[in-house]
């Protein structure tokens, strides 16, 4: 069970101006489309996709058969994809309506959606590794690339013994993956930030890698795997900087990537000491990160959000976040913390969109909102 710690009024802390917008619980994931600037929600109970407009307040809703279970926006923000048990819903952002349905051999643990009708899935579970004959591969099937256009599946063989997250870079042009590891290092993995030269492997040895896969022409070409454990520094999440220079993981490590072989794949910094990050959004103009930074407190597991200036790291304000009233209270009434499960900047940097979901120490509150923070 999640739990939350109100921040200490401190130098450190920040008030900022915002918006709330209450909206229906039963959120299971959510992305944001700077193209449109639509805040795309998927829920179970009822199945269902959202799509809000923060700014207008605006909302329609697309009802869906099965209970969702990914979602993955374009790189370019136009197009979406959802999955659910076998089935793939495919999304036009312009006309906010379904226009393709797609059956699969598997369900889903990841998926990702390139800007060109391609489609990437990775296997749920273990036993759906199987042997795959086709013309080009006899070994574990790793990963399914989808056609969009034609339905032609694509088998992509790679040897793993466990799922993949996989996401492609802002450019469109390459797919990364990385193993899901079941348990992190001891809590002596944490570092201050502080840059390196030539790292090649700063922790121990691990067999699960960080994976770069070219997809110009639609099914993915391996071209590069990073020579670090990367179950060790990736974690459970990885990011990309919007300029696609980095790769930001759960760990907190910066990693270097370029078109040059010898110097892609590489480690360049450390982030914070004590805190894991659990999302991030940068903003290229004003060279700040906003942070939601989870950290053990005892056997607690306790939540930060955080303004970070890039220049000077250690240069970084909590920011205050709006409660949850408790109207289950006979007398007074009581406020739950929040968390930032999702947050992006929208199209113009000027507002930062965050979905907060309440937390409570020992049962589970169901209750969202939308805050747009004034920048």
């Amino acid at each position: 069970m999640m739990s939350c710690k109100s921040q200490q009024a401190s130098d450190k802390s920040a008030e900022m101006d915002g918006e709330e917008w209450l909206i229906e619980p039963n959120v299971i994931e959510a992305q944001f489309s700077k193209a449109y600037d639509i805040l795309l929600v998927i829920a179970r109970d009822p199945n269902q996709i959202r799509l809000y407009d923060p700014i207008g307040k605006t909302k329609q809703i697309i009802k869906l058969k099965n209970q969702p279970s990914n979602l993955s926006i374009s790189p370019n923000g136009k197009f979406a994809l959802i999955s659910a048990k076998q089935f793939l819903y495919y999304l036009d952002l312009n006309k906010l309506e379904i226009i393709q349905e797609y059956e699969l051999p598997v369900e889903c643990y990841d998926i990702a959606l390139s800007d060109k009708n391609w489609a990437y899935i990775t296997p749920k579970n273990d036993d759906e590794f199987k042997i795959v004959s086709d013309s080009t591969s006899n070994i574990s099937t790793f990963m399914y690339a989808i056609d969009l256009k034609t339905k032609i599946i694509k088998t992509v063989g790679a040897p793993s013994k466990h799922s993949e997250e996989i996401k492609i870079h802002p450019s469109g042009k390459y797919l990364f993956s990385a193993s899901n590891p079941t348990k992190y290092l001891p809590a002596g993995r944490y570092r201050h930030f502080q840059e390196f030269s030539n790292v090649s492997n700063p922790l121990p040895q691990n067999p699960d890698t960080l994976k770069k896969y070219d997809i110009q022409n639609g099914i993915p070409k391996f071209v590069s795997i990073s020579s670090f454990p990367a179950a060790s520094i990736v974690g459970e999440e990885f990011w990309f900087t919007d300029n696609g220079s980095k790769i930001i993981t759960h760990d907190g490590v910066f990693i270097h990537l370029s078109d040059n072989i010898e110097n892609d794949l590489k480690i360049c910094g450390f982030f914070y000491s004590n805190r894991l990050l659990e999302w991030y959004d940068y903003s290229n103009e004003s060279n700040t990160i906003y942070a939601c930074l989870s950290y053990l407190y005892g056997k607690s597991l306790m939540y930060d959000f955080d303004k970070i200036d890039m220049d000077d790291i250690k240069n970084y304000k909590h920011i205050n976040l709006p409660t949850f009233p408790d109207s289950d209270k006979n007398e007074g009434v009581a406020f739950y913390q929040s968390v930032a499960k999702y947050f992006s900047f929208n199209s113009n940097g000027t507002k930062l969109i965050i979905l907060l979901e309440s937390c409570h120490s020992y049962r589970e509150l169901n209750e969202w909102k939308i805050y747009i923070l004034d920048l």
